[in-house]
């Protein structure tokens, strides 16, 4: 098989989702968080259908694209609460094809049936023999071999372990520590920063540049 760089995502079934050969799983955030929790409540979206912990999801946000429009409001936008409530079934059928993908591709190289296989704790899990193989291990792999189902089934509310449960924020230990990089903070090559000039009293006229 082809070496593939650690920190290159060698499957990626859809837009939102993206796995590396070391099993960290990347979520390709779609909307900004603004202090809404949107980076936690998306990650624990993706997190519950592939059945690992939040807290190993990396989050990475989304460059433009057809893929990320927000259909409530025509636009890649982020704004009238509508972050988890567009995405939430989007998500969801994302996480659980990237788990369906990933349950197939363990279950051909454990050698068992794909119906005796569950996909948790970052592995997949053949049951009645206890073999295991990580997701990391098995992604391009997987990437090579398993097509995108055509059709998914999420998960049942009554099988949900972290949704609708009390989970610590992704973003706030580096909040706290100064860590996080804001709008702001981006410095590009080349990059020239432009100010509105205003008018210096009501009703006049700004300063023509």
């Amino acid at each position: 098989m082809e070496s593939v760089e650690p920190d290159k995502p060698v499957l990626m079934p859809n837009a939102w989702v993206h796995i590396k050969v070391d099993g960290r799983v990347i979520l390709i955030l779609d909307r900004v968080e603004m202090g809404q929790g949107t980076m936690t409540a998306h990650a624990t979206i993706i997190a519950e259908e592939l059945g690992i912990d939040a807290s190993l999801i990396k989050v990475e946000f989304a460059p433009p694209g057809a893929a990320y429009i927000n259909p409530l409001l025509g636009g890649q936008i982020t704004g009238a609460s509508s972050s988890t409530p567009a995405s939430w079934q989007t998500l969801r059928l994302a996480g659980a094809t990237a788990r369906e993908m990933l349950s197939e591709g363990g279950a051909q190289q454990l050698g068992v049936p794909l119906a005796e296989c569950i996909c948790e704790g970052g592995s997949i899990v053949h049951k009645p023999s206890g073999k295991t193989v990580g997701i990391g291990a098995i992604a391009a792999f997987t990437a090579a071999n398993v097509k995108v189902p055509s059709k998914m089934k999420v998960k049942d509310f009554a099988a949900f372990r972290q949704l609708g449960k009390s989970v610590k924020r992704l973003d706030s230990l580096s909040k706290v520590r100064g860590q996080a990089i804001y709008g702001m903070d981006i410095q590009l090559q080349g990059m020239l920063i432009a100010v509105v000039v205003r008018a210096p009293a009501q009703g006049g006229a700004g300063s023509q540049l």
